[in-house]
């Protein structure tokens, strides 16, 4: 697997996996100090999430819903934000180079809210086994 291991090896990576599978990306937008991103294609709109590693803490946190091992967190208010343009899908990568995917729509189904109290935001966050690896 090819290691990424800066934001814009990551995002060429998504952009790459993204153009290889025929879609045609016309924008970019910046969000969450450039961690995550808006694509906007002719095919719909993608968020796309920069992450280091999985929620490791999911299970712990949120075993009172019956979730346990490892999950993935969104802030609610970029979410919202994403909706609000247009996306549908969301892309998570990691520095490992592994690419995951998942709809909005099951996202928001299979996610729990949450204040992340670190950063003080509400957030939103689902066990990994809702995502679908993509590359490899």
């Amino acid at each position: 697997m090819n290691q990424v291991d800066t934001l814009d090896a990551s995002y060429r990576k998504v952009v790459n996996y993204l153009i290889k599978n025929g879609i045609k990306i016309s924008e970019s937008v910046p969000l969450n100090h450039n961690r995550y991103k808006i694509i906007k294609a002719e095919q719909g709109n993608y968020l796309i999430l920069f992450k280091r590693e999985f929620f490791l803490s999911f299970g712990k946190i949120f075993k009172s819903f019956g979730e346990s091992g490892a999950g993935e967190t969104i802030n609610k208010e970029d979410l919202k934000y994403a909706i609000s343009n247009g996306v549908r899908n969301i892309i998570i990568t990691y520095p490992s180079g592994n690419i995951y995917s998942i709809s909005v729509e099951d996202f928001l189904m299979h996610s729990h809210e949450r204040v992340n109290e670190f950063e003080n935001k509400e957030t939103r966050s689902i066990n990994i086994k809702h995502l679908r690896r993509e590359n490899g």
